[in-house]
């Protein structure tokens, strides 16, 4: 994926494969200390470490493109989008966001078995009805580089995208669907 608006690609990895693969493909690479490869790790976390990394080296940025590579179905139209947005909402950030069906019928399965509703009073109503709620996908986010230790959706700006390019890929079943729908 190229977008004009990014200068500079990095990424962070601890993996060398994936190091000399990008490495070839002109992105600069942070090598990833270990305690960031972990699942414990935030997304934050890593990218302060790659911003600080990188100031070493004299490269110094006000904004990040977070592009994870667990949601391959972003476009280049979708980064340009979240740029702009961010651009103007005078810095704000941008996360991506989708559509959740049906999320205010949303309900907890107490230990007895019986559903509780979260909101009873949503639960009278058709889901046609109902405003949309909108969750993030993980496929983009524009933050500032002064942002990135604080909360990132904290005053952020949504920038919707279908669900069809909205896969973010954590279990098996993510894989295949990603794989369906990147096939046409």
């Amino acid at each position: 994926m190229r977008s004009r608006r990014c200068r500079v690609v990095v990424v962070s990895t601890d993996d060398a494969v994936a190091a000399r693969q990008a490495r070839r493909r002109g992105a600069i690479v942070v090598r990833r200390p270990r305690r960031l490869a972990g699942p414990r790790a935030t997304t934050a976390e890593v990218i302060d470490h790659a911003l600080r990394e990188l100031r070493r080296e004299g490269l110094v940025f006000d904004r990040v493109v977070v592009l994870q590579p667990t949601s391959p179905l972003r476009t280049s139209a979708d980064v340009r989008e979240a740029l702009r947005i961010h651009d103007a909402q005078r810095g704000r950030n941008v996360i991506s966001v989708t559509a959740l069906k049906g999320a205010q019928w949303t309900m907890r399965l107490g230990s007895d078995g019986r559903l509780q509703p979260l909101d009873p009073r949503s639960l009278r109503r058709r889901r046609q009805d109902l405003r949309p709620l909108y969750v993030p996908n993980g496929a983009l986010y524009v933050v500032g580089t002064d942002r990135v230790k604080q909360g990132w959706f904290e005053d952020a700006v949504g920038y919707v995208m279908p669900r069809s390019r909205s896969i973010d890929i954590d279990e098996p079943i993510d894989l295949r669907i990603a794989r369906a729908l990147s096939n046409g």
